[in-house]
């Protein structure tokens, strides 16, 4: 950001900036057939998008199966997620902290986007979940942004479950929108 503030020497005009990548989740392998585990393949892809980082996520129609127990994907700055498809938790995944979450937990991620997706907790096939109020690690959030300014949340379909499934607080989040989604409980 600093450096497409900055004058380029001499010249009057703006520093050029690297444009961000735009990936799908399917060109990392994520199969959305409802079956597969896509949670390596959809990793990977943020994965890929945080090391330039930020970057557009797209995830397209389809229901890709996800184990947050196994791996939560990663959040980062600058970061754009959007889609129709729905990444649906595996059946019986237990316990887990968060779908969504930054790496370490109180690492600030600023001017981050989720649009038009769906994500459903899958709490009637969840069986073997043992949620703890006083746990942290079984509180089954999509979302735990403990940092960060400029968040946006809107026209989602989420289908939840745990203790504060959208966990977006604490005294160094600001700038938080949350607009046209649809919960259910």
């Amino acid at each position: 950001l600093l450096s497409s503030l900055l004058q380029a020497a001499g010249t009057g005009q703006p520093a050029a900036r690297e444009p961000l990548p735009a990936v799908s989740i399917r060109q990392f392998g994520a199969a959305g057939d409802g079956v597969t585990d896509d949670t390596s393949a959809i990793v990977a892809a943020v994965s890929t998008v945080c090391r330039a980082g930020g970057g557009t996520i797209f995830i397209p129609s389809g229901t890709f199966i996800i184990d947050p127990a196994a791996a939560s994907i990663p959040l980062c700055s600058n970061l754009f997620v959007h889609g129709t498809g729905t990444l649906k938790v595996k059946p019986d995944t237990g316990n887990y902290r968060a779908i969504f979450a930054a790496f370490p937990p109180a690492t600030a991620v600023n001017n981050v986007t989720f649009t038009g997706i769906t994500v459903d907790q899958n709490a009637y096939n969840n069986t073997t979940a043992t949620i703890d109020a006083g746990d942290d690690r079984t509180h089954q959030r999509i979302w735990q942004i403990f940092a960060g300014t400029n968040l946006h949340f809107e026209r989602m379909r989420l289908y939840v479950s745990g203790v504060n499934p959208v966990d977006v607080n604490g005294p160094a989040v600001s700038g938080v929108y949350v607009d046209r989604n649809f919960f259910e409980f």
